[in-house]
């Protein structure tokens, strides 16, 4: 991405590759579907890629309610600690 530089259409591209990439491994069936749909047809491509977005959102959010889960038990798990450093 950053070497695209003002050439919003290499950007763009460079975009779509990086999205396209993420959702083959984490959105694997919307993934396929837009290969199988670009193939065979075309018109239909940009529908089945907003699906691939779709389910890179949805990604997204999950890994930041886990990451906010996880910062909670390292945070408790800390103060344990803490309290337990106390009592000796």
């Amino acid at each position: 991405m950053q070497t695209c530089g003002d050439d919003e259409m290499k950007c763009a591209r460079a975009s779509a590759a990086l999205q396209f990439c993420m959702a083959s491994i984490v959105c694997k069936d919307q993934a396929d579907a837009f290969l199988a749909v670009s193939e065979k047809e075309p018109e239909k491509a940009s529908a089945a890629f907003t699906e691939v977005g779709g389910c890179l959102e949805r990604f997204q959010r999950q890994a930041a309610k886990i990451r906010k889960y996880h910062n909670a038990l390292q945070e408790q798990e800390a103060a344990a600690a803490a309290a337990e450093a106390k009592e000796e």
